[in-house]
């Protein structure tokens, strides 16, 4: 008799569902659930609502209890989602497996995409082969970055984001390190942001062995920070003829076509040309289409 009683509220809840009447839906749900039906649908639609309003944990408890009653592919496909966003990566990797045992092999990219997160690159590399997926070709695409830079960085950190699936490589700084904009029209640059994204140019640079035979960048926005790095590095700030192989040094770029623009002088003249700036306004998604930026991405 319960579960009759909880089936109308379920049917309720999804008719407001249907209606796009979610919170009115969450209330028939929850009261569904309250009563502990035997039955797994309201568990599952009420954790769907809950994972798109980024309330992962309690989604994770209600995909548990569905769970219990009726082991589904469609299920433990949302239950690998969300244990994704909660990076617990291998239960995500766990459900993802089991999905893609049972049939579902659309769950190979994200399969892919946990065993990224867990750093096993060899295996991932192997599973987005397998798909045809658009998506898979991308993060295929992607993978040497993922080699290069995830060993050290967080991989739900935006700069990372920014430099795997882009051409930027970004080296700013985190919460009150980073840029802090003060209102619509100007961005402050805090000298601990300058010191800490020069200090880590510095570091890459000596890292890696690159040398420069000039530092270039003019006026009164890019000029200091030209002449700064020219200092730092021992190396003439001015002009480079063909062949030069030179650091191109900016403040703030405002576009990603400012960026272009700037590095376009050099280039045509023949020149090899790093770019660096200490911020670079990037408000569209990352692009393949970028130029090569060394900086800090954001506002």
């Amino acid at each position: 008799m319960s579960d009759l009683f909880a089936r109308k509220h379920f049917e309720r809840g999804r008719q407001f569902e249907l209606q796009d009447r979610i919170d009115d839906a969450v209330k028939s749900y929850e009261i569904c659930c309250s009563m502990q039906p035997r039955f797994h649908d309201p568990y599952y639609a009420l954790a769907r609502i809950q994972a798109g309003r980024n309330k992962f944990d309690a989604a994770l408890d209600l995909l548990d209890q569905a769970l219990d009653i009726v082991d589904s592919p469609p299920i433990r496909e949302w239950r690998a989602y969300v244990n994704g966003r909660l990076r617990r990566y291998d239960d995500a990797l766990a459900d993802y497996d089991a999905v893609i045992e049972a049939g579902e092999v659309q769950a190979r990219v994200n399969q892919g995409r946990m065993l990224l997160a867990l750093r096993r690159y060899d295996e991932a590399e192997a599973v987005l082969k397998l798909c045809e997926e658009p998506s898979a070709q991308v993060l295929l695409d992607s993978l040497p970055r993922y080699r290069e830079f995830m060993s050290i960085e967080r991989l739900d950190d935006a700069r990372a984001v920014r430099y795997l699936f882009a051409t930027s490589l970004v080296l700013g700084t985190w919460g009150d390190g980073g840029l802090a904009l003060r209102n619509s029209r100007y961005l402050l640059l805090t000298h601990r942001h300058i010191a800490l994204t020069l200090g880590r140019l510095l570091a890459l640079i000596e890292a890696r062995g690159w040398t420069f035979d000039a530092v270039v960048g003019e006026g009164p926005r890019h000029g200091p920070v030209a002449a700064a790095l020219s200092t730092l590095l021992g190396a003439p700030h001015g002009d480079a003829g063909p062949g030069s192989r030179v650091l191109l040094a900016s403040s703030v770029l405002h576009t990603v076509e400012e960026a272009r623009a700037a590095r376009a002088p050099w280039r045509l003249r023949g020149c090899t040309v790093m770019h660096f700036a200490l911020g670079l306004i990037a408000p569209r998604e990352p692009s393949t289409d970028e130029p090569a930026i060394v900086g800090h991405i954001g506002r």
